[in-house]
């Protein structure tokens, strides 16, 4: 399986910041650097473990995601909104 080219990787690590940065903003930590991190994290951690799952690969890192999941791969981000995970991050001190 052919990894992602870097314009995928790129396209793909900018999609889940910007997803990290609204669910924040959505959540009221606007400007909290340290919660957008947790959510970009637990974002990359679940889209790693559900292309892991379907294709039967390991992939540790988001450039293991083989290049024909990058469409499934955003899509995952575009819709992750895992509340229990946000509940947890909004529990933390800031």
């Amino acid at each position: 399986q052919i990894p992602l080219k870097p314009q995928q990787r790129t396209e793909l690590t900018k999609a889940i910041r910007q997803r990290a940065v609204q669910l924040a903003e959505e959540n009221g930590w606007a400007g909290d650097r340290r919660r957008t991190t947790l959510i970009a994290n637990a974002i990359r951690a679940t889209v790693r473990g559900h292309v892991a799952n379907m294709t039967g690969s390991t992939v540790r890192a988001i450039g293991d995601i083989p290049s024909c999941q990058f469409a499934v791969a955003m899509e995952l981000v575009g819709l992750w909104d895992s509340w229990a995970t946000l509940d947890k991050i909004g529990g933390i001190e800031k």
